[in-house]
């Protein structure tokens, strides 16, 4: 394993413990080794060029040849929690102002490539969007090094196969091609955020709660319909295909065992509300200290609030839809995946000053 590959798994693991608190510790944690890594002589400041004057702001690295002048690409890094449409208008103006021909933002985690000078929304200019979590460490390092090595950087070919890349239409149909696996993967997983939403949305309708096991059939049955679809299959007036009983995914069951007492979920979310709620009425001032605690705080948008409106990207969706209700008049984002609510339940254990997997435990298991 290389020398990025090492580094990359270090980080991660790092970034799993929460080590990273703000964005000095991810400029000096992250973003630095990970240059040095890719041959960049970190402590040559007019290389890399810390707090770049870029006329209206500065820009957290500027990557330099010859040094000190002519900014080859520009770094910036967003702390955890921060808005990204701002932080991403930010740095595309201080590569515009500059005429730097890379700008690349990341929270340590994430990392956005884009290409300032190319038409198009922000979003049509990048290139490509990182997450340490998703690719593995070989995936990763190759990503970091093809847009980030110091000699292509230095003699523009990082610049040339970010622009290749950009006007690659081969990368539309790959994410294309991409949809019918993944929303698989989500059928397969039974991922708690389609069926809340979808059990919230006909509960706003009817005035009541389907079963989640009718909820997973019919979510089964629309997979199948949709690779019909895919796969341009002729229509047929045979009923909805569904798959044998024996083949049908088991009702997953959520144990919860918190200060030795037992309990038993459907879903992560009623498993995390049960755990939230337990904590909150032992502790009043619990929800209040995790509302400004690190991991509550998410990268657009607060995860805890008393405000609805706070907290909602699209304030004309349903309430039901996003959010549960918790003691104190609080509100807890719940339109996220299982491994984030598993998150979550580590850092209330953390702020309530309990042992995670000693005092709670969260076990998985088929019915």
């Amino acid at each position: 394993m290389c020398g990025i590959e090492k580094k990359l798994l270090e980080i991660r693991n790092r970034l799993k413990d929460d080590e990273f608190a703000n964005e000095q510790a991810i400029s000096h944690g992250i973003v630095m080794p990970v240059l040095q890594e890719l041959g960049w002589d970190v402590f040559d400041t007019k290389m890399v060029w810390p707090e770049y004057n870029a006329g209206k702001g500065r820009v957290d690295f500027a990557l330099c040849d010859p040094p000190g002048n002519n900014p080859k690409c520009f770094i910036e890094v967003k702390q955890p929690g921060k808005a990204e449409t701002r932080a991403v208008e930010q740095l595309m103006s201080y590569a515009f102002i500059c005429g730097a021909p890379s700008a690349i933002l990341t929270d340590g985690q994430t990392w956005s490539f884009f290409l300032p000078a190319e038409a198009g929304t922000f979003e049509e200019r990048r290139v490509f969007f990182l997450d340490l979590f998703e690719h593995e460490s070989v995936k990763a390092a190759e990503i970091l090094a093809k847009y980030m090595l110091k000699s292509d950087v230095i003699t523009g070919a990082a610049h040339r196969a970010a622009q290749k890349e950009h006007g690659n239409k081969s990368r539309l149909k790959k994410a294309k091609a991409g949809i019918s696996d993944a929303w698989n993967d989500l059928l397969r997983s039974r991922d708690d955020r389609l069926i809340e939403l979808l059990a919230a949305e006909v509960e706003s309708k009817v005035g009541y709660r389907p079963d989640i096991n009718d909820i997973v059939d019919f979510l089964m049955d629309a997979g199948f319909r949709g690779s019909r679809v895919a796969k341009q299959e002729p229509a047929t007036t045979r009923p909805p295909r569904r798959l044998p009983p024996a083949s049908v995914s088991k009702v997953k069951v959520i144990e919860v065992i918190l200060f030795e007492n037992a309990s038993q979920f459907t879903t992560m979310s009623d498993a995390m509300i049960h755990v939230f709620k337990t904590l909150a009425d032992r502790d009043s001032a619990l929800l209040d200290r995790c509302s400004v605690a690190e991991g509550f705080i998410g990268r657009k948008r607060p995860k805890l609030a008393r405000d609805f409106n706070e907290m909602s990207p699209n304030p004309n969706l349903t309430r039901a839809n996003q959010v549960r209700e918790l003691p104190g008049g609080w509100l807890i984002w719940m339109n996220t995946s299982n491994r984030q609510k598993i998150a979550m339940l580590e850092r209330i254990c953390k702020v309530a000053g309990i042992r995670w997997e000693y005092d709670l435990k969260i076990f998985q298991k088929s019915d």
